[in-house]
């Protein structure tokens, strides 16, 4: 490879940002010119004078014909955006050639040019790529276009020799004969124009060849064989930038208006509430740097009964997301600050804004920028420029696709909850089975001990010893604290006044138990506290304070632990517990401990909220609101 082959990746590669930047900047004008004018074309007809109609479908036309001449812009050589489809098919050539010519009647009418389309019936059907050939007719139409000041521009299509025909002529200034042999080579490299077309020809086994005379004219004669003999591999650089269909079946020829119903680029911005949902349809934010794109899709949006917060950057964007949840998020990919892509990942990584389905708008068409997308995290992927309908139903889509997932979510939890609440129902009662077994088996036989220990000290009468008069006392004081200490257990398990007395009484037995067996001050404030509370809360805050204890006992190092319950009337249930204690590292310990998790998950069990604030020295407070 020689010095100068050697920067030619980089030019490739900045060919080819050159290529995408052409189309961004390109389509969100496109977007914004199509949109207006089928607004008003889309208005009752007696809305619009004849001329006036006449005029703004002009408009439109040419401005759908500039997105044609946009989208025949290739990808710069050796550069490869992905695997290409081949797209050949049998095609009556006649037809489309007509077709793709008729596209610039409306043109050369307006520069006073003569447009003549000469294109009979072929003996045969061709095998071709239609997207390529659609690219052969519309550069070289578009070239005479170009180079002809006055006169007529001629496009014919014949069967010669077995082969198909196709001649573009004008009448234009020519091409003086030194340069003809320069004609299909591409200096810079860059594959644009007629180098593209020689390329497309040649892709079909076809040739092209070019007479001028300066002055009088360019003639442009390409040709194809019919049958497979048409069929070669299809280059990386031929496949569409985007992925839709070839421009000409975007709608009829353009001698006629193109249908709504049938326009992939116009903009109906008009879609009534009811072809959807009826009344608000949902909350959309709107992330768009583009100030006129912005205030185009919040009035798209608006119009079809939306409710829109349309914001400049990301970051306006989250912090919007962030405090009211949307059913949807409209973002383009290309901003300042936090782009596109950013954002999906800080929507993802935030449990409240992670399924926010979320549509990113961009100007780059194509399979490679859609994957590229959807591997982001994306919902969807519209190209600009989109039409009004079609904004309108991907959202609409995405907005119930959220709601469905919601509203699944909201049964499975409801699912979860309940067959929490019977567990936790057959947990309680093997508790006060186990509870009441315990009790009724031991006690009696502790008890026996008991007095036969009486009975034995009392036969002795004098004649124990010292030694077994101790061993004794000893049996009988470990006799005691077994038993004392199996009643603790037993009314841990399932405290009988928690069934009789309810939940104050249980607290205040269990508070004055746990300060007698640790040494450690228990301070219970039920001032504020309510009675009335359903068997299953009273059971969970019991088993919070319990809980509480228990990791205050073996960890915190307190004197003086503080119990408050209380209710308020807006019919919620609070529980403050309190040390002063030795504290821990939040960070450190957050997620490790059995009885912290135990804890957390009662009170999300009933649908309240669990805080947790300690500072190493400091001391640990608790906090349940039900």
């Amino acid at each position: 490879m020689s010095e100068d082959d050697e920067p030619q990746p980089d030019l490739a590669r900045g060919r080819m940002e050159f290529v995408d930047s052409l189309s961004r900047e390109f389509r969100a004008p496109l977007m914004l010119l199509l949109g207006p004018l089928q607004d008003i074309l889309d208005s009752p007809a007696s809305a619009l004078a004849p001329a006036s109609r006449t005029v703004l479908e002009t408009a439109r036309r040419n401005a759908l014909r500039l997105l044609t001449l946009l989208d025949t812009v290739p990808d710069p050589p050796g550069v490869e955006r992905g695997p290409a489809a081949s797209a050949r098919e049998p095609a009556d050539l006649a037809a489309f050639t007509t077709e793709l010519a008729s596209y610039f009647r409306s043109a050369c009418d307006a520069a006073g040019l003569r447009l003549t389309v000469d294109c009979p019936p072929l003996p045969a059907s061709l095998d071709l790529d239609r997207d390529a050939w659609e690219k052969i007719v519309l550069n070289l139409v578009a070239n005479a276009v170009k180079s002809t000041v006055e006169g007529t521009i001629e496009v014919g299509l014949r069967a010669h020799d077995g082969l198909a025909r196709l001649v573009v002529s004008d009448t234009g200034s020519g091409i003086p004969e030194s340069e003809l042999r320069y004609v299909f080579a591409a200096p810079d490299g860059s594959g644009f124009g007629l180098p593209f077309v020689r390329e497309l020809v040649q892709q079909h086994n076809g040739s092209i060849d070019v007479q001028s005379t300066p002055g009088r004219g360019t003639s442009f004669t390409v040709l194809l064989p019919f049958g497979a003999d048409a069929l070669s591999p299809r280059p990386e650089s031929l496949r569409p930038r985007n992925n839709e269909p070839p421009i000409a079946s975007r709608g009829p020829a353009v001698a006629a208006p193109l249908p709504a119903s049938r326009d992939a680029t116009g903009t109906n911005a008009r879609v009534r509430a009811t072809d959807g949902v009826t009344g608000s349809r949902g909350h959309v934010v709107i992330a768009e740097d583009h100030v006129e794109t912005r205030i185009y899709l919040a009035h798209v949006l608006e119009t079809a009964g939306f409710t829109v917060d349309a914001l400049a950057d990301g970051i306006a964007a989250l912090t919007a997301c962030q405090i009211k949840t949307p059913d949807a998020l409209v973002s383009d990919v290309l901003m300042p600050g936090l782009d596109g892509f950013q954002l999906i990942e800080r929507l993802r990584r935030d449990e409240r804004t992670a399924v926010i389905p979320v549509l990113l708008l961009s100007a780059r068409g194509g399979e490679d920028s859609r994957i590229e997308g959807i591997a982001a995290g994306a919902d969807d992927y519209l190209v600009k420029p989109l039409s009004g309908r079609e904004l309108v139903a991907r959202v609409d889509g995405a907005v119930r696709l959220a709601r469905l997932r919601r509203e699944t979510a909201r049964r499975e939890q409801e699912r979860v909850r309940e067959l929490s609440g019977r567990l936790v129902e057959v947990q309680e009662a093997e508790r006060r089975e186990l509870s009441a077994e315990l009790h009724d088996r031991t006690s009696p036989q502790l008890a026996a001990i008991q007095i036969n220990l009486a009975m034995v000290n009392t036969l002795l009468g004098g004649r124990e010893t010292e030694d077994l008069r101790a061993l004794l006392d000893d049996t009988a004081g470990l006799v005691a604290d077994t038993t004392i200490g199996i009643r603790e257990i037993s009314s841990n398990l399932r405290p009988t006044v928690l069934d009789d007395g309810g939940l104050l009484p249980a607290l205040s037995g269990y508070a004055e138990q746990f300060a007698q067996r640790t040494g450690i001050a228990v301070q219970l404030d039920t001032k504020n506290a309510t009675s009335m509370l359903t068997p299953a809360v009273q059971s969970s805050l019991f088993r919070i304070v319990q809980e509480a204890l228990t990791n205050c006992a073996k960890h915190a190092s307190a004197r003086n632990v503080t119990i408050e319950l209380g209710s308020d009337d807006a019919n919620h249930v609070w529980l403050a517990i309190a040390d002063d204690g030795v504290g821990f590292d939040l960070d450190r310990h957050s997620r490790s401990g059995l009885g912290l998790l135990t804890m957390r998950e009662r009170a999300e069990f009933h649908g309240g909220r669990f805080s947790l604030e300690t500072t190493p020295g400091h001391g640990t407070r608790i906090r349940v609101i039900l």
